[in-house]
């Protein structure tokens, strides 16, 4: 009677202390730190899932810190959130992902706690990168109005600022004929590798809020639905003053070779791939994979269609964040086998 009596004791001083502070929820404070520190770049985690872009817990845990945020988050990279917290914002997004909607959660305390300053930018490269790249107090008010009442006509307003300098009128080179607007926002947000299309979104180091991202995708997918040129305002379609820095040539991204266990490969290889590849990938339902890709990282190229798939043919994603069976560790085990297919009469 008197365990029972402590047990009962014990759950309502537990129940207790979690409405009185509702941060002792590790799920709850990862969504607290989230909105108080991320979401001045991303907005609400709906709006740019960034947990998407890695395939693992640590990956993920690594680019909080330092690997890709602009703002480096883990104390010992000088950054504001010691491990427990970024622990707890992983944990916030990891938890999105698996529901695939937002956790049920309440009310969240009002910021900042004083145990976590507000960070204040350090230097002029800081405070350029929270300011939006675009200060609307300069904006004409015909401009301004226009963009605010129509995500379309933002996205051309960006666009025109952003991507003219390269591809020039949408017409002239119809980079988003044929792509779904994952892969165009995919495109945008992180450039593409080995190019001169350097990445955008401030989180990989652009220029872009999510917000202006978005705008720029529904640009460019309303015009393919379209077919033709929009009846977008001429104002917004004004190519700005030529700048010299615009044409000094982007540094090419680097990426580390990717690197695996080539027997758990073929293994892999065997079990999964045959079926359509053909037991050399000679080819067969699916296309000849022992050839010569001419891409320049070809490791890059064969990953990034194993995770993917293809869009409109029998190849299925295979990566586990898209719904397939496969692990970040077999994905390279299966790069490193399949890259080394040489072509056989």
């Amino acid at each position: 009677m008197a365990v029972v009596l402590l047990l009962v004791l014990f759950f309502f001083a537990r129940k207790g202390g979690t409405a009185a502070d509702p941060l002792s929820d590790p799920l709850v404070f990862g969504a607290w730190l989230y909105e108080n520190h991320c979401t001045r770049c991303h907005g609400p985690y709906e709006n740019d899932r960034i947990a998407t872009d890695y395939e693992t817990e640590r990956e993920l845990k690594k680019a909080v810190e330092n690997d890709r945020c602009q703002i480096p988050w883990g104390k010992r990279f000088g950054g504001e959130l010691n491990n427990k917290q970024i622990n707890a914002v992983v944990l916030y997004m990891r938890t999105w992902e698996q529901l695939d909607s937002p956790p049920e959660l309440p009310e969240l305390p009002p910021p900042p706690a004083p145990e976590i300053p507000v960070i204040k930018p350090q230097d002029k490269k800081e405070v350029a990168l929270i300011q939006s790249p675009e200060k609307k107090d300069d904006l004409n008010p015909a401009v301004r109005n226009l963009i605010q009442s129509n995500e379309v006509a933002h996205g051309a307003f960006i666009y025109t600022r952003h991507c003219y300098r390269c591809h020039l009128a949408y017409e002239k080179n119809r980079m988003g004929k044929g792509f779904t607007e994952e892969t165009v926002k995919r495109t945008v947000v992180n450039g593409k590798t080995s190019t001169q299309m350097k990445a955008f979104s401030r989180m990989k180091g652009g220029d872009l809020k999510n917000s202006e991202i978005n705008a720029v995708v529904q640009y460019i997918m309303t015009w393919e639905k379209a077919g033709e040129p929009l009846a977008v305002a001429p104002v917004l379609l004004v190519v700005p003053d030529i700048d010299p820095a615009m044409f000094k040539p982007i540094g090419l991204p680097q990426f580390p070779p990717v690197k695996g266990n080539t027997a758990r490969g073929e293994r892999l290889y065997a079990n999964q791939c045959t079926r359509c590849h053909g037991r050399n990938g000679q080819g067969y339902i699916g296309r000849s994979l022992s050839k010569h890709w001419g891409v320049i990282r070809k490791d890059l190229r064969i990953k990034s269609t194993i995770k993917q798939g293809v869009k409109g043919s029998p190849m299925p994603a295979w990566s586990q964040n898209s719904g397939g069976p496969l692990a970040a560790a077999d994905l390279d085990d299966l790069v490193v086998f399949v890259k080394d297919l040489t072509p056989k009469p």
